[in-house]
């Protein structure tokens, strides 16, 4: 299993999100979507998701 840090400075997210909430609407479309079946038929489903 890969895991991936990321820094996120609390501060620049708030004043984003207070400033322009819609910009996290417009990142979540600009996402690049996952199959849920794989080749073999099985369902993929990602356990992290909304761990944040």
């Amino acid at each position: 299993m890969r895991t991936t840090s990321v820094r996120v400075d609390v501060a620049e997210l708030v004043g984003l999100r207070t400033h322009h909430p819609e910009a996290v609407a417009e990142a979540a479309a600009r996402r690049a979507g996952r199959p849920l079946i794989d080749d073999t038929g099985r369902l993929m489903v990602d356990t992290a998701v909304g761990l944040l």
